[in-house]
């Protein structure tokens, strides 16, 4: 490398650096033969070499008092180091699972940065005094350890930096937990059977409780791990899900069951319904039922000229209902069995001259849910016109009840109060559109508030509801005059009276005008009256329930 000369006066000696770049010194002023001291300030870190010489070709000794240089001709050297000025660096230590399991592979990642660019050197990682990876060169800050070898226990992981030419040696900890390896059992989903096709857009997707499983995580998606239908920690052993499409395509759902602090998952995939056919949307299909009777709702399909329901105890039985239900999109079913006994449910459509079938399955209220009040009517599941009186059991130990009436789940927006030791109460403003509207009747027993949940819909607009007497009151023996309202583009109306629902064992018949009165209502009876109104060529009814002195 050239030298670079510093020339002083009187012209004896001159100085270069060996270091790029060159440096030159300032000498002190001297005359004769000397001595002549030069000094340096800013050198960089590393190594250097002073010379010195004699301009007019004299002799130049160079002395230091720590290290002498030879003599090269009129040259004299002297080599040293100068040391760099380093500074402490930020470290950080990070684990990818805390706390693990053990036997769970673990990831530690420590991360070096400072104020004099990037770091470089390696990292050691530690569990205490034990090496667990050894020298690992950092690679844009950073260095990872990967291990699955970390006992069941506390333990304290230490990231220790060798430091560099910039950054000072320096170290952190964490302390990592890793609990016992899982002698649990995860969950399985044991409704609907995993790989079948779904018969709804709307399901109950049920598990088994599983070993030590203290929590799970549902996701319910269209694509693999996804939720963009349904996702939610759940604390029971099912959950409804609605929203599902209509269109064949594979749904994926992936069950998760908290054992021992981690997290065990199980996937499924399901082939969502396809369109065509008439799929049951009340209740929702695998869950339990809510009463003892209840109206089973179902989609219009497409192409469908014909149905047939049919509800029983057994696989395609009808020992509770079987009958056609062609021009119907609802059905009410009474005498369902309780303490959860399957209840098997077939939806069958005529499509092109076939019959194409959807099955169901649901249990029957659980003992506990029967040892609560339980509303006998209006009918869950079915309409409500815009003034009714709902009736509730006794229920078991029962010594208050709460009744919330509104257009969201758990709201009262239409009606909420205590009820005491009442059976019944009469509730008016619900709307006329459509809407759906939630029930809940909460039973109060031995401190505890204990809650039946039910949905029902608003009656529309167009169909006649009975509006006198209003549904579920008490009529008298004998004979009772029934009035409605005129509804839309209605074109012939008729009324059945029966001792069973949609029976006409009293009075059938179409009637004209907005009222009939019937005779020979017999004594201490329940009685359904279905009104049914031909609007556009096609029947559509509602039943309202009533008791006789």
């Amino acid at each position: 490398m050239p030298w670079t000369r510093a020339t002083v006066s009187p012209a004896r000696c001159a100085t270069s650096s060996s270091r790029s770049p060159s440096t030159a010194g300032a000498w002190s002023q001297a005359s004769g033969s000397g001595p002549y001291t030069a000094s340096f300030s800013n050198l960089a870190a590393g190594g250097h070499t002073i010379h010195a010489f004699a301009v007019d070709g004299q002799e130049a000794p160079l002395s230091s008092g720590v290290q002498g240089g030879p003599i090269v001709g009129n040259i004299a050297s002297y080599a040293f180091t100068v040391a760099a000025q380093k500074i402490d660096p930020s470290v950080s230590l990070a684990s990818s699972a805390n706390p693990s399991t053990a036997g769970q592979g673990v990831t530690f990642t420590a991360t070096v940065s400072g104020n004099a660019g990037a770091a470089t050197g390696s990292v050691s990682f530690l569990d205490g005094s034990s090496t667990i990876c050894s020298s690992v060169a950092l690679a844009s800050g950073s260095a990872m350890c990967s291990t699955a070898s970390l006992a069941a226990g506390s333990h304290t992981i230490t990231a220790s930096y060798s430091g560099d030419t910039h950054y000072n040696a320096a170290s952190t900890a964490l302390a990592q937990t890793v609990q016992g390896a899982s002698s649990g059992a995860a969950s399985s989903i044991t409704s609907p059977t995993p790989g079948s096709a779904l018969g709804s857009t709307a399901v109950t997707f049920s598990w088994d409780a599983g070993t030590g499983v203290t929590n799970w995580f549902l996701a319910v998606g269209t694509s693999p791990g996804g939720n963009d239908i349904f996702g939610g920690y759940v604390s029971t052993q099912s959950q409804p899900v609605s929203g599902l499409p209509a269109n064949g395509a594979t749904l994926y759902v992936t069950l998760m069951s908290m054992i021992n602090g981690a997290w065990q998952t199980k996937s499924y995939t399901y082939s969502a319904m396809s369109g065509g056919q008439s799929s049951v949307t009340y209740p929702v299909p695998g869950s339990v039922l809510p009463s003892t009777s209840v109206v089973f709702s179902w989609t219009a399909g497409t192409g469908v000229t014909a149905r047939f329901l049919a509800v029983g105890t057994t696989p395609g039985g009808n020992d509770l209902f079987g009958g056609y239900v062609t021009d119907q999109t609802s059905q009410a079913v009474t005498g369902l069995p309780v303490n959860g006994t399957p209840v098997y449910v077939r939806l069958m459509s005529m499509i092109n001259g076939a019959w194409q079938s959807f099955d169901y399955t649901y249990s029957g209220m659980t003992a506990a849910q029967a040892n609560l009040s339980n509303v006998t009517s209006p009918v869950p599941g079915g309409a409500l016109p815009p003034s009714v009186i709902f009736n509730w059991t006794a229920g078991n130990g029962v010594t208050d009840r709460f009744l919330a009436v509104g257009t969201i789940l758990g709201g009262n927006d239409i009606y909420g109060n205590y009820e005491g030791s009442s059976l019944s109460q009469p509730v008016t403003g619900i709307p006329r559109n459509g809407a759906t509207i939630y029930v809940t009747l909460m039973s109060l027993i031995n401190g505890n508030w204990q809650t039946n949940n039910y949905l029902y819909s608003a009656a529309s607009p167009e169909v006649s509801v009975i509006t006198s007497p209003v549904s579920g009151s008490t009529l008298p023996a004998g004979s009772a005059t029934f009035m409605w309202d005129a509804g839309m583009n209605i074109t012939n109306r008729f009324l059945s009276v029966g001792t069973i629902l949609g029976g006409n064992d009293i009075y059938g018949g179409y009637v004209s005008g907005t009222s009939q009165t019937v005779s020979g209502l017999p004594a201490g009876r329940t009685i359904y009256v279905r009104l049914m109104s031909m609007i556009n060529g096609a029947w559509k009814y509602y039943d309202f329930t009533y008791t006789t002195q």
